[in-house]
């Protein structure tokens, strides 16, 4: 009975949308953006919920400029799961996408919003 029940639990957690989609995968777009703000936007994946937060740094590790859960992408971003990253600083700069500490996009981004 004990293996039968473990048999089953393995099989539920292994169909489970989320040990299926490993996770989200995100996007940066190189496109700056200038209205009162510079901007750009991540797309990150919802096809599955995923647990925690997909975290975008500006710059290094060290400037978490936004941290994204399922929900928010759900409920703020458009069809294709767009994400805006405002408020970029002028010159060249960078974004870093993470997950669980896992590096899921990295992009140099040149903005010029004179």
């Amino acid at each position: 009975m004990k293996k039968l029940l473990l048999a089953v639990l393995a099989v539920g957690m292994l169909a489970s949308p989320a040990s299926a989609s490993h996770g989200p995968q995100a996007v940066v777009d190189g496109t700056v953006h200038c209205g009162e703000a510079a901007f750009a936007r991540v797309y990150i994946t919802r096809e599955f919920r995923w647990d925690g937060r997909v975290k975008i740094y500006l710059g290094s590790y060290r400037h978490l400029r936004r941290a994204v859960t399922y929900r928010d992408v759900v409920r703020f971003s458009d069809n294709r799961g767009a994400i805006r990253v405002g408020e970029l600083p002028e010159g060249r700069t960078r974004l870093l996408v993470t997950w669980h500490g896992q590096l899921l996009d990295r992009q140099r981004l040149s903005v010029d919003c004179t």
